[in-house]
């Protein structure tokens, strides 16, 4: 994944930029433009997060907890985070991730550290204007191998 090794604690000493936040986690990204840092968004917030876009998480029929939108926040938030402790020890290469656990400031903030990466559809779109179809199709082979890993 890197040449070099890298020390993460002088990593997240630096002052990330903040990008915005997903339904559940909050994005900031590295000066240098080469890192990403998330953090987890609160149930109360990932609930709010599901309502700008118009969704109750409490009445949609895949809401982990029906009629209960604070606790299906909660439970999503929660898969969410396994969901990266899962790629953490079977798929760290390939999502580029770098760091997961507790920011070593002391603070008690569970952080995600990834290497930031280009997005796979702009990635084979770069391809086929260069005209180089041995780089998109790598591509697509990749991200097929990569499907079948999560898969299992």
């Amino acid at each position: 994944m890197l040449g070099s090794p890298i020390d993460i604690h002088q990593l997240l000493q630096q002052p990330f930029i903040p990008q915005g936040a997903s339904t559940r986690v909050r994005v900031s990204v590295s000066p240098c433009g080469r890192y990403v840092l998330k953090t987890p968004l609160t149930a109360v917030e990932i609930e709010q997060a599901f309502r700008r876009y118009g969704i109750d998480l409490g009445a949609v029929e895949w809401s982990p907890c029906p009629g209960d939108a604070l606790a299906s926040a909660d439970a999503l938030g929660r898969l969410s985070m396994e969901s990266y402790e899962v790629a953490w020890e079977n798929l760290r290469d390939e999502a580029a991730l770098l760091f997961i656990g507790m920011h070593p400031d002391g603070s008690g903030q569970f952080v995600i550290l990834q290497q930031r990466v280009q997005l796979f559809v702009d990635f084979v779109h770069e391809a086929i204007r260069r005209g180089d179809s041995r780089t998109g199709e790598w591509a697509i082979d990749e991200l097929l191998t990569f499907t079948g890993k999560l898969w299992k």
